[in-house]
C-alpha cells in the first residue's frame, strides 16, 4: 500500500472513531477526568515541618528508655537547621538517638493528601539513618504501644548534605512491633495517615 493510500486509511479511520457517540463519549469523559486530577494534585499545598511553622517542637531522645547507653552531647536548632552529635553506647541491641518532630499542642499531623516526605540530611560518621512515622489508630488496639502504629524505613546517607525521598507506601511495620503488640505480621494493617 502507498503512503498515499495509507494516509487515506488511517483518516478514514480516524473519522469514523469521532462519528461514534460512545467513543467520543468515552474520550470527552477521560480527558475532563485526567483535567480534575490534575487540578487536584496541583491545589494540594506542600506541608511544611521544618524550617518551623510555629506550631511544631523537637524532642531528642536515647535508647536509655531501653537500658542503652547512648547519649547526646550537643543538639542546635536554628531557622534552618537541626545538628546533633552523639555517642552510641554497648547496652542496648542496637544503641540510637533520636529526634521527633511534633505539634506542640501533641496533635497529629493529616498528611493523607500526601505520598512522600522530602528530607535534607548530612552525616557526617555516619552511613546510615532511620526513619519511623508514628500513626495514631482510632481505638486503643495495640498494647504496649497503645494506639500507635509505627512505619520505618533505613536508608543509606551521604556525608554531604542531599534530598532523599520516603515515599509512604514503602514504609513497613518493624518485626520487634508486630512482636511487642501480639500481632501476626500477615495482618494488613493500612497506615491512618
Amino acid at each position: 500500500m502507498s503512503n498515499k493510500k495509507q494516509n487515506i486509511f488511517d483518516l478514514e479511520l480516524m473519522s469514523d472513531f469521532f462519528k461514534s457517540k460512545i467513543n467520543l463519549a468515552i474520550l470527552v469523559s477521560f480527558i475532563f477526568m485526567s483535567l480534575v486530577i490534575c487540578v487536584y494534585f496541583v491545589s494540594i499545598n506542600d506541608l511544611q515541618i521544618f524550617p518551623f511553622q510555629k506550631d511544631f517542637s523537637v524532642v531528642f531522645y536515647t535508647d536509655k528508655n531501653n537500658g542503652g547507653n547512648s547519649e547526646i552531647i550537643t543538639k542546635r536548632i536554628s531557622d534552618s537547621c537541626i545538628t546533633v552529635e552523639y555517642d552510641l553506647k554497648k547496652g542496648f541491641i542496637s544503641p540510637y538517638i533520636g529526634l521527633g518532630i511534633g505539634r506542640k499542642d501533641k496533635g497529629t499531623f493529616d498528611i493523607s493528601s500526601y505520598n512522600q516526605l522530602q528530607i535534607e540530611v548530612e552525616g557526617n560518621g555516619m552511613k546510615s539513618l532511620g526513619f519511623s512515622l508514628f500513626t495514631q489508630c482510632a481505638k486503643d488496639k495495640y498494647k504496649p504501644t497503645g494506639n500507635q502504629i509505627i512505619y520505618s524505613e533505613k536508608f543509606s546517607i551521604s556525608i554531604t548534605r542531599k534530598k532523599y525521598f520516603v515515599e509512604f507506601d514503602k514504609l513497613i511495620i518493624p518485626d520487634w512491633w508486630y512482636s511487642l503488640n501480639d500481632v501476626s505480621p500477615t495482618e494488613k494493617i493500612s497506615p491512618p495517615l
